[in-house]
């Protein structure tokens, strides 16, 4: 497995590499709604791909999560769901 976390300033987000698309779905992150995308690699399709972002004061977090053949998620769901904001 192997995660990365992004943060961008929602302004300049658009596009980016933890935007939303037809494929998303709810869901939450740090206690705000937010959404979850999980696919495929196309280059590898034994690697399935999972994103958890929100927007949080003008940010967009971000966690990226690859899982290897065959995929087990229940870490990475641990990890994105322990996450909290600050007041």
């Amino acid at each position: 497995m192997k995660v990365d976390m992004y943060v961008e300033k929602v302004d300049i987000a658009g596009e980016g590499s933890c935007s939303s698309n037809d494929s998303s779905e709810s869901g939450e992150f740090g206690g705000r709604a937010g959404w979850t995308t999980t696919g495929l690699i196309d280059s590898d399709p034994s690697v399935t791909h999972r994103i958890v972002a929100a927007n949080y004061a003008g940010f967009r977090f971000c966690i990226s999560g690859l899982f290897a053949d065959p995929p087990d998620p229940t870490i990475f769901d641990r990890l994105t769901e322990s996450f909290r904001f600050g007041a």
